[in-house]
């Protein structure tokens, strides 16, 4: 599998470490937030190719943010 650049975006601090590790062991590169905004932020650094996306957050919900990812770049896998 070729490497890609994952956005883990959940306010569970073990979820989030698990799924970093996994890729990041698979050669990947990944990035972590613990809410929409901080996920926003890091999706507009770091560009990624992929998303993975809690459901239910605080501050702002997955369908605000999932519409906010799509407008940053609309290739994005989420």
């Amino acid at each position: 599998m070729k490497p890609f650049s994952l956005l883990c975006v959940d306010n569970e601090e073990e979820f989030m470490a698990n799924i970093k590790e996994f890729f990041d062991n698979l050669g990947n590169t990944v990035n972590t937030a613990r809410n929409g905004q901080q996920g926003l932020l890091r999706a507009k650094e770091h560009q990624p190719q992929a998303v993975f996306l809690d459901i239910s957050m605080p501050h702002i919900d997955d369908t605000e943010t999932l519409r906010l990812i799509r407008e940053i770049d609309d290739r994005i896998q989420v």
